[in-house]
C-alpha cells in the first residue's frame, strides 16, 4: 500500500521538477516579448483621450450595449461591424470607460501575436520568436492596436487565415483530413470582410501570393488551399462558415437584418478606396 501510495506521489504533475538547462533562449525571447507586447497594448489605454473616430465608436457601442432606442434620424453603423461588437461586448464585461473603449483593439493585437505560434511547424522556432518580438513592439501594431479596433481586428483575423490556411494541407494523405482548421480559414476570412474594406485588399494581397507560389512550385500555402479545394466537405465547412459568421455579424447578432447591406456597403468601399481619389494618399498605396 505504502509503495502504491509513493508511485502515485511521484507521477503527480505538481510534484515534478523542471529542468532549466533544456529552455532555449528562442522560449525566453518569446515570454519576454509577450510580455512586453501585452503591456504596451494594456497600460494606460485611458492616459489619452479618445479621439473624434474612436468616441463615435464607443458612443455607438454603448447605445448597442445597452439596447437604447435610436432617435429620428440616428442609426447604427452597418460597415466595420467587428469593431461595434467587439467594443460592445468590452463594455459588458469590463464596464464603460474610455480604458475599455480600447481594450478590444489591444486584446485583438495580443490574439494575433499568440497565433504567430501556429507557423512554428513552417518557419521554424528561431522565426517564430523573431515574428513574435518583432510584432510586441512594432509602433504600427502597437499604435494601431491601441487606437483602432478594425484595424487590429483585421490584423489577426488576416494572421488567423494565414496559419488555417498552412496547417489545413499539413501532414495530408497521412490520416482523414478534418475540418478544425477549413473552419478556421472560414472564420478567418469572415472576421477580416468585418473589419472594413482595408482588409480586402490583404485578402487580395494573400490571393496572388498563393498565384504565386502555386506557379513557382509546390509550397505549403498551396497545399493547403488544395486539400480544401479538393476535399467537397472542407469546402462546404469553409464557405459555410464565412457566410453564417458574416450574416451573424453584419447582422448585429440578427438585431438588425437591414445592417446586411453593409456587406455590399463594404464591398463598394473597398472599390472606391482602390479605384477613385477619396484621400491625399494615391491609390496605388493601398494596392501596394
Amino acid at each position: 500500500m505504502a509503495q502504491e501510495y509513493s508511485e502515485q506521489a511521484v507521477s503527480d504533475p505538481l510534484d515534478r521538477t523542471f529542468d532549466l538547462s533544456v529552455v532555449r533562449w528562442s522560449t525566453i525571447a518569446v515570454v519576454l516579448a509577450l510580455v512586453a507586447g501585452a503591456a504596451l497594448r494594456l497600460l494606460q489605454l485611458d492616459r489619452h483621450a479618445l479621439s473624434p473616430v474612436e468616441a463615435d465608436l464607443a458612443f455607438d457601442a454603448f447605445r448597442f450595449f445597452r439596447g437604447a432606442a435610436l432617435q429620428p434620424g440616428e442609426s447604427l453603423p452597418v460597415t466595420e461591424p467587428i469593431a461595434l461588437l467587439a467594443s460592445s461586448l468590452s463594455f459588458f464585461l469590463f464596464g464603460v470607460t474610455d480604458a475599455t473603449a480600447r481594450v478590444a483593439g489591444s486584446l485583438f493585437g495580443i490574439g494575433a501575436m499568440l497565433m504567430v505560434f501556429g507557423l512554428r511547424p513552417f518557419v521554424g522556432r528561431s522565426a517564430v520568436a523573431g515574428i513574435v518580438t518583432l510584432m510586441a513592439i512594432s509602433p504600427s501594431l502597437v499604435f494601431l492596436s491601441r487606437t483602432s479596433v478594425s484595424t487590429s481586428a483585421g490584423v489577426f483575423a488576416l494572421t488567423l487565415i494565414v496559419v488555417a490556411l498552412l496547417r489545413s494541407g499539413r501532414n495530408e494523405g497521412e490520416r482523414e483530413p478534418g475540418l478544425l482548421w477549413p473552419v478556421m480559414t472560414g472564420l478567418g476570412l469572415a472576421l477580416a470582410f468585418a473589419s472594413g474594406p482595408a482588409a480586402l485588399t490583404a485578402i487580395v494581397s494573400l490571393a496572388i501570393g498563393l498565384l504565386l507560389a502555386s506557379i513557382s512550385g509546390e509550397s505549403a500555402a498551396t497545399a493547403g488551399l488544395r486539400s480544401i479545394m479538393a476535399n467537397r466537405s472542407r469546402l462546404l465547412a469553409t464557405i459555410g462558415t464565412f457566410v453564417v459568421t458574416t450574416i451573424v455579424l453584419f447582422s448585429h447578432f440578427f438585431t438588425s437584418i437591414d445592417s446586411l447591406e453593409g456587406v455590399w456597403l463594404t464591398v463598394r468601399n473597398w472599390g472606391r478606396l482602390i479605384g477613385t481619389t477619396v484621400s491625399a494618399t494615391p491609390g496605388q498605396f493601398f494596392v501596394l
